[in-house]
C-alpha cells in the first residue's frame, strides 16, 4: 500500500495498492479506486486539539510507540484529520486514531501477520 505524505500527514483517503513480485521487483498489478474517488486538494491540517490531549484517549495499556497525523476515510465518502498511534501490546501492534478537531476515538486496528504479508484488521 503507498499513501501521499504532504506536510507530514499521510493521506489514507488515497491510498493506492502495489502488487509486486518480491523475486524480481516487477509491478503485477495495482488499484487505484481510492485515489480515483477521493484525491482532492487538501490545505486543512491543523488539528484542534494537541497531540498530548489525543494520546490521553488511548488506553492506558497500549505502549504507543509512533504518533503522526493522518487522513482517514469514513464512512460514505467522508474524511477526518486524525492522529495515528502505532501501539504495541502482548506482542501485537496496534493502529488507534483519535480525531484531531474533537478527541474521539475514530477507529482502532490490529495488525495480524498473514501468508502475504501483514494485514490490518
Amino acid at each position: 500500500n503507498v499513501a501521499p505524505v504532504i506536510n507530514d500527514v499521510v493521506i489514507y483517503s488515497d491510498i493506492i495498492k502495489v502488487k509486486i513480485n518480491l523475486k524480481n521487483g516487477d509491478i503485477l498489478g495495482y488499484e487505484a479506486t481510492s485515489y480515483a474517488f477521493n484525491h482532492v486538494n487538501r490545505n486543512n491540517f491543523n488539528p484542534s486539539i494537541a497531540p498530548s490531549e489525543a494520546r490521553d484517549k488511548v488506553n492506558s495499556k497500549l505502549t504507543i510507540e509512533n504518533t503522526r497525523l493522518a487522513i482517514i476515510p469514513k464512512d460514505y465518502g467522508d474524511e477526518v484529520l486524525a492522529y495515528e498511534f502505532e501501539c504495541s501490546l502482548n506482542g501485537y501492534i496496534y493502529y488507534v486514531y483519535i480525531n484531531a478537531e474533537t478527541g474521539v476515538e475514530e477507529n482502532i486496528f490490529r495488525v495480524v501477520s498473514g501468508t502475504e504479508g501483514e494485514l490490518v484488521m
